[in-house]
C-alpha cells in the first residue's frame, strides 16, 4: 500500500483529479487493446467506463474552481489496497482473450471499492477538517460509482449466462449462508473433478490439478457437513447434479469435454465471484474468494491445454 500525503483539501482534490484522469486513460487503453483482438464487447464497456471517468474529472475541476483551490499537477494517483478485497483475478478483465463485459465491470467495481476505502481512511484520519469533509463526499461518490458498476455487472452476468442455455442456471442470489455456499461449491467442484478425471489419460499434466482438486473438495465437504442449507441452494445443487449426469455422456468425445470443462470452470469462477460481490457475510465472502482463486488457477491450466 503506497502512502499518499494529504495535508489539505487541495491535496485531496489533486489526488482525486489525477486518479480519475489516469483511470480514464487506463480504461481507454484497455479498450484499444480489446478492439485490436476483436473483443468488441469488452472494448465497448471499457469505452463506457472511460467516458464516465472523463465526466468525473470535469466535475472535480469545477468543484475545485468553485472552492478556489489550486490543484497540483504533480499529485500522485491513489494506490490503495484494502486487506479484505480480492483483486488478484482482475487480470482476467485486462486480458483481451479472457475478458468479458462482466469481468470488465467487476474490475472497475474493484477500483471504485479501493477508492472508497482510501477516501474513508482520509475522512477518518486527516487533521484538516475541510479535507475530512471532502473525503467523506468523495467516499460516498465512489460508493455510488461501485453500486452503478455492480448493477451493470448483474445485467452482464445475466447476458453471459443466457449464452450458455445448456448449462445449469445456478443463481448466486441463492447463497444466503456459508452452508449454502459450501454445499453448492461441493456439487460444482465434484462435477468439475469428475470431468478432470475423465481427461487425465489424454492429458497427464492434469494429475497435480486433480490431486489439488480432490484435497480442496474434501475440505469443502468436511466444512459443509456441519452447516445447514436453504431451499435456494438445494435448487442450485439439483441443477448442477442434473447437468453433471448430462455432461458425463461426453466422456467419449474428449476434445468437446475439454472445451465444456473450460466453459464450466469459467462459469464457476463467475458464480463464486458474484457471491463475493453480493455477500455481506465475511465468512461467505472469504470462502468465495478462495474458491474464485482456485477456479482461476484451473482456468489458466485448461487454457494452456486448449492451445
Amino acid at each position: 500500500m503506497k502512502r499518499v500525503n494529504i495535508q489539505s483539501s487541495a491535496d485531496l482534490l489533486s489526488v482525486a483529479m489525477r486518479s480519475v484522469r489516469e483511470a480514464a486513460q487506463r480504461y481507454t487503453n484497455f479498450g484499444c487493446e480489446m478492439r485490436a483482438y476483436e473483443n468488441e464487447a469488452s472494448a465497448t464497456v471499457f469505452d463506457q467506463v472511460a467516458a464516465i471517468e472523463i465526466e468525473r474529472e470535469q466535475l472535480l475541476g469545477k468543484w475545485a474552481k468553485v472552492e478556489g483551490l489550486e490543484l497540483s499537477a504533480d499529485a500522485e494517483a491513489l494506490d490503495w489496497e484494502g486487506p479484505s478485497v480480492g483483486t488478484q483475478y482482475d487480470d482476467a478483465a485486462r486480458n483481451p482473450i479472457r475478458s468479458t463485459p462482466y469481468r470488465v465491470l467487476a474490475y472497475v467495481a474493484h477500483d471504485a471499492e479501493r477508492a472508497f476505502r482510501f477516501y474513508s481512511y482520509i475522512a477518518g484520519s486527516s487533521a484538516d477538517d475541510t479535507a475530512c469533509e471532502y473525503a467523506e463526499i468523495l467516499a460516498n461518490e465512489e460508493l455510488d460509482h461501485a453500486a452503478l458498476m455492480r448493477s451493470m455487472r448483474r445485467r452482464a452476468w445475466h447476458a453471459e449466462r443466457s449464452t450458455h442455455s445448456e448449462a445449469p442456471d445456478i443463481n448466486p442470489g441463492g447463497v444466503y449462508s456459508l452452508g449454502d455456499l459450501l454445499a453448492t461449491a461441493a456439487s460444482l467442484e465434484s462435477c468439475v473433478l469428475a470431468n478432470l478425471a475423465a481427461l487425465q489419460q489424454d492429458h497427464p499434466q492434469l494429475q497435480q490439478l486433480i490431486a489439488d482438486s480432490k484435497a480442496a473438495l474434501t475440505k469443502i465437504e468436511e466444512r459443509a457437513g456441519s452447516t445447514a442449507t436453504s431451499g435456494a441452494a438445494t435448487r442450485n445443487i439439483e441443477l448442477i447434479e442434473t447437468y453433471a449426469r448430462e455432461i458425463a455422456q461426453l466422456d467419449g468425445d474428449r476434445e468437446r469435454l475439454l472445451r465444456r470443462l473450460y466453459t464450466d470452470s469459467d462459469r464457476s469462477f463467475m458464480f463464486y465471484d458474484a457471491v463475493v460481490m453480493r455477500s455481506t457475510d465475511e465468512a461467505v465472502m472469504l470462502q468465495a474468494q478462495d474458491l474464485t482463486r482456485s477456479a482461476l488457477g484451473r482456468l489458466d491450466l485448461l487454457r494452456e491445454l486448449m492451445r
